[in-house]
Parts: structure tokens; C-alpha cells; sequence
């Protein structure tokens, strides 16, 4: 998909998720294991997450509609996240070296990597 904002790429990004997480959820259902209410996405930009939200079409009108579904989910949460604090931005960013060695200790992988 091409998109011509970060706030498009993102919201692109959550309806992924989303997709990725509710087979997660049934594959785990179907194993036997007990779900918790909510399983929650994390995302770094609050214009996405308003998107999520929001009811208003007239500035989403131009992203297809298959991405609108994650609205309607209820088995899954959607939470913002500071970037100081998104564990994810080590994989797609390029970050300081402070940021990266927390990422590392966060992660519990130091020394392998």
C-alpha cells in the first residue's frame, strides 16, 4: 500500500495488527488457552489512534475501507505510547546510542546483540 502520510502508514499499520491479532486471539481460543478481555495494540501516533476513534469521515474518506474495520473491534484496545517509550522503534528507526542501549535492556537480548 502506498501512503502519503506517516498518520496513513500508521493507521494502515494498526489494521494489520489487528488482523494479526484477532487470528492470534482465535488460534490460542482454539488451543484451549483463556483469553483476557482485551488484548492491546500499542501505537506511537496519536493522529492515528484518533482515526481509530473517530467517527468522522470526511478526512479518512480517502483510505480504503478495509482499513476502517478495526473500529468496530471490541476484543481488542487500542493505547498510545510515548516514543521514548515504544520497545518497537529499535527494528525501524535509527536511534541514539542511548536509546538504543535502553531498547536492548528493555528487551533483555544485551550481548547478543
Amino acid at each position: 500500500m502506498v501512503s502519503l502520510a506517516s498518520c496513513e502508514a500508521k493507521y494502515m499499520s494498526i489494521a494489520e495488527a489487528t488482523k494479526e491479532m484477532i487470528y492470534l486471539r482465535s488460534f490460542c481460543t482454539s488451543m484451549g488457552v483463556t483469553q483476557p478481555k482485551q488484548s492491546t495494540i500499542y501505537c506511537d501516533n496519536q493522529g492515528a489512534l484518533t482515526r481509530e476513534t473517530s467517527k468522522q469521515h470526511h478526512r479518512t474518506k480517502h483510505i480504503d475501507v478495509h482499513f476502517h474495520f478495526i473500529r468496530q473491534q471490541t476484543e481488542i484496545d487500542y493505547e498510545y505510547i510515548e516514543t521514548q517509550n515504544n520497545l518497537a522503534d529499535i527494528f525501524a528507526k535509527f536511534l541514539s546510542k542511548i536509546s538504543h542501549s535502553k531498547a536492548i535492556h528493555q528487551l533483555q537480548i544485551e550481548g547478543v546483540c
